[in-house]
C-alpha cells in the first residue's frame, strides 16, 4: 500500500491522515506500507519493491 502525505500539509490534516491511514492498514490487511512524501520519492518506488523482496 502506498501513502502520499505532502509535507506542505498543516497539523490538523496530519492528524487525520494518520487516523485515516492507520484505519485504511488494519482493515486491508496488507503485508507492506510504503510512506513518501513528495513526487520525487515515486521514481524511487520500484528500487524499494526490488529491495525488499
Amino acid at each position: 500500500m502506498l501513502y502520499y502525505l505532502p509535507i506542505t500539509c498543516n497539523s490538523e490534516v496530519k492528524m487525520l491522515y494518520a487516523g485515516a491511514k492507520e484505519l485504511m492498514r488494519n482493515t486491508s490487511e496488507v503485508g507492506r506500507i510504503i510512506e513518501i512524501d513528495s513526487a520525487e520519492d515515486l521514481e524511487e518506488i520500484e528500487k524499494l519493491l526490488k529491495d525488499h523482496v
